[in-house]
């Protein structure tokens, strides 16, 4: 067993040890402070000149145009034309075809002899948002078949 005066010799040096690591941590955190206060200042001078941060992206759309970008946004397609579903009431099949400004106008579509696909007159619709339209042509595609905005000549 060691002697008392090793043990107090041992012990004085490890408080010592501890005393200088409670002075280097004091330093560290200082260290910290300011290095933190120089961000904070950086990033006040740098806010008018960065692109908003994703934070500022993921906010909840609230109209009816913000819910659209955000659409379109999400899900890329093509925007020279947009489908519309179709269903034949006899058999119950259905699908999607483009929109056409010359469906079903007589003298120019020449349906169902001809296929859209084949026909000479195609005048597909374009896809739109609400952008200075009160409805756009689009609009009502997909709810139960309704169709709205178009002027089709029936």
């Amino acid at each position: 067993m060691p002697e008392p005066q090793i043990l107090l010799a041992e012990i004085a040096a490890e408080e010592k040890r501890l005393a200088s690591l409670d002075e280097r941590q004091a330093e560290v955190r200082a260290r910290l402070d300011t290095l933190r206060a120089q961000l904070a200042s950086a990033e006040s001078a740098m806010a008018g000149s960065l692109p908003p941060t994703r934070r500022a992206e993921l906010r909840v759309p609230e109209t009816p145009a913000d819910k659209v970008a955000l659409f379109r946004s999400l899900f890329r397609g093509r925007i020279d034309l947009f489908s519309r579903r179709w269903q034949n009431q006899r058999t119950g099949k259905s699908g999607y075809a483009p929109a056409c400004a010359n469906e079903w106008v007589r003298g120019v579509c020449e349906k169902p002899q001809v296929r859209c696909g084949e026909c000479p007159h195609q005048s597909f619709l374009p896809l739109s948002d609400l952008g200075g339209q009160s409805k756009p042509a689009n609009e009502g595609h997909l709810k139960t078949g309704q169709r709205r905005g178009l002027s089709s000549g029936r």
